[in-house]
């Protein structure tokens, strides 16, 4: 299956995600770990996972990611579809990603207002 290179941050600067989770990986161009947003966007459920998240408001659900495009979580964060698990599973050999965590768990306790007091996850 192919891969493709999504619309530029000046032409889609948010994009909605559905079925999505949050991952933190080692990679091999980074001295520290970067955590990355994953799942499916539009009516054809197609695979995204963006560049390093900077900034995430758990209040709101948007995050921003290094490139500056706002990911809009939509739903529970239940899981991810084979497209996405596909363009994420891309993501990580091209970055030569290891020691990868799945940090999902963590962004529910702050979307639910439980968690941690704190604007930036990293």
């Amino acid at each position: 299956m192919p891969t493709w290179t999504i619309a530029s941050v000046e032409e889609d600067p948010e994009t909605k995600l559905h079925d999505w989770r949050v991952y933190e990986v080692q990679q091999a161009d980074r001295a520290g770990r970067s955590r990355h947003f994953v799942g499916s966007v539009g009516r054809d459920y197609d695979g995204q996972c963006s560049s390093v998240i900077v900034h995430f408001d758990p209040a709101t659900r948007r995050g921003l990611s290094e490139l500056g495009r706002i990911y809009q979580l939509i739903g529970r964060g239940a899981g991810i579809g084979s497209n996405a698990s596909y363009v994420w599973n891309t993501r990580k050999r091209k970055a030569g990603a290891s020691t990868v965590v799945d940090v999902t768990p963590e962004i529910k306790e702050l979307l639910s207002g439980r968690g941690i007091d704190a604007k930036t996850v990293r």
